[in-house]
């Protein structure tokens, strides 16, 4: 299955290297340094670094040729899973996509 099929299909796309090794880095470190109370949090969009990782993705050209470019983002999760602690069990929609 393609990526515009799976996307239609599923609701999500798989896109490899949208984002480098080293923003991976910066982005893992800025959500580790983000203050959970409790489980996790609804509002990462509150943080700078959560408004430009959301406009980079938007003008990604593999990903706005998925969504276009008027789309803004609204919200940002984070929640802390732990496999003790396990709440959903997600089944992926495109295996071996």
């Amino acid at each position: 299955m393609d990526r515009v099929a799976t996307f239609d299909a599923c609701g999500y796309a798989i896109e490899p290297s949208v984002l480098s090794d080293a923003e991976c880095a910066h982005l893992d470190a800025a959500v580790r340094s983000v203050d959970l109370q409790g489980a996790g949090t609804r509002e990462l969009l509150n943080f700078e670094w959560a408004q430009r990782l959301a406009r980079q993705l938007r003008d990604a050209p593999s990903i706005s040729g998925l969504l276009g470019t008027s789309r803004i983002a609204i919200q940002c999760t984070y929640f802390a899973k732990v496999a003790s602690r396990n709440w959903l069990d997600m089944i992926a929609c495109a295996e071996g996509a």
